[in-house]
């Protein structure tokens, strides 16, 4: 997942105390992180408890409302979910370009996703709550997220709508080494190293059959699923593509991704990088845009 200096409070505060003698205050690493808390608890119906939790710091979970849908969301406080909400709800960080989102509301259908690199839930609750879902099929390999992702959809009652695949997205059916217990950044390695646990793979090109959205966070695994020859061949009318420089083939991943996506018949709409080497890129099938 990109990292991103994602609080709009913290950057106000930044500019303001550049002007101001509290300079030294507000760009305060404690008083930095409070206000951070304080911008990313808004997303949530009981802000003050949130808040008090996360700054706390203890590891505790807990359940709130999401302000935007009414859905329920899970936090665990004391890891990086509230950043994951932070990114869903504050930033809007998986918000398409009026583009994409005039190419989904052109199928007229309710739609079928597929999220590689689900986390714990929070672009499916996200999902949810700006378009008819038909589908979603999470892909997720780390033990702890997919526990927490399928806690996300029990509360919500959407078993029957949304599914969590407890494995890696790699390109065959096979076993991988993956780095567990990294939050968003854990990622497929080659061999057995210190921290990293043997998990399921699987076939990302076996399960795309009628999906409408394939998002793709894989953390530097995208290139191995981009560089496949049935990648020339991918379907899904919209793509999400968070690309990373580890395993680039170059040293500009952000056109790495623009390329290999325009190769497989993609018109590619926005690109935002959130650090060197890190971004989001959408893109829409070509022909879809206009269909």
């Amino acid at each position: 997942m990109p990292r991103a200096n994602y609080s709009r409070l913290a950057h106000l505060a930044g500019s303001l105390a550049a002007r101001t003698p509290l300079r030294a205050l507000l760009t305060h690493h404690a008083v930095e992180r409070h206000i951070v808390t304080v911008a990313r608890s808004t997303v949530v119906g009981e802000s003050w408890r949130f808040a008090t939790r996360e700054l706390v710091g203890t590891r505790s979970t807990h359940v709130y409302r999401i302000r935007e849908s009414g859905l329920r969301v899970a936090v665990e406080h004391g890891t990086a979910d509230a950043h994951a909400l932070d990114q869903a709800f504050y930033q809007h960080a998986h918000e398409p370009p009026p583009a994409v989102r005039a190419t989904l509301e052109r199928l007229g259908r309710p739609l079928r996703a597929l999220d590689a690199g689900a986390h714990i839930g929070c672009f499916g609750l996200w999902l949810h709550g700006r378009m008819p879902i038909d589908r979603i099929v999470a892909i997720e390999p780390d033990p702890r997220n997919a526990a927490h992702h399928r806690r996300q959809i029990d509360i919500n009652g959407l078993a029957n709508k949304w599914e969590v695949v407890e494995a890696a997205a790699v390109t065959t059916e096979t076993t991988v080494s993956f780095t567990v217990g990294r939050a968003t950044n854990g990622r497929v390695i080659d061999g057995d190293r210190a921290g990293a646990s043997r998990v399921r793979g699987c076939d990302l090109f076996a399960m795309l059959d009628g999906i409408d959205l394939l998002k793709l966070d894989i953390e530097g695994g995208e290139w191995a699923i981009l560089a496949d020859p049935r990648a020339r061949e991918l379907q899904p009318p919209v793509v999400m593509l968070e690309y990373h420089a580890h395993d680039a083939p170059s040293p500009d991943p952000a056109a790495d991704a623009v390329r290999a996506l325009q190769q497989a018949g993609y018109e590619t709409h926005e690109t935002l990088q959130t650090e060197q080497g890190f971004g989001v890129i959408w893109a829409s099938k070509r022909g879809c845009e206009s269909a």
